[in-house]
């Protein structure tokens, strides 16, 4: 179904017709809000390569001393000028669902990791991992 909804969509018609059931959606009050979070999630994840996501990181999450494996997305600072890595915690099995983490960037482990490796790991559960992750991480 979804593979004939991308090709209806590239076509005019197909787009018509994809443009008017969003539309229907975005009348509905709570399915409004569903829907145009699910839809710019969606479109931050279908950006090119490293556009959405930096690199593989660990994190510690939920508390000091267990880690969770993150998508750094980028970085900000405070008034008093430290600096923070935004990191997206993802959920197992559907990636597109997590936790959003502020984390001082010294708390932060990038791994050698490809996106699409950790993406993997992340959808099988970590079934799908690397045996050396915490030895190959930088600081």
């Amino acid at each position: 179904m979804l593979y004939l909804i991308g090709g209806l969509g590239q076509h005019l018609i197909g787009r018509r017709l994809i443009a008017a059931w969003e539309a229907i959606w975005l009348r509905i009050p709570l399915a409004r809000s569903i829907y145009a979070a699910t839809k710019q999630v969606m479109e931050a994840l279908s950006q090119p390569q490293g556009a959405a996501f930096k690199s593989v990181v660990l994190v510690d999450f939920p508390h000091p001393g267990i880690k969770a494996v993150g998508f750094l997305t980028g970085y900000l600072e405070d008034r008093a000028g430290r600096r923070f890595a935004k990191v997206l915690i993802p959920t197992t099995p559907n990636p597109t669902t997590g936790f959003l983490q502020l984390v001082p960037v010294e708390g932060v482990m990038v791994t050698d990791l490809a996106i699409e490796e950790g993406f993997k790991m992340i959808i099988s559960g970590g079934i799908v991992s690397p045996s050396d992750l915490l030895k190959k991480g930088q600081g």
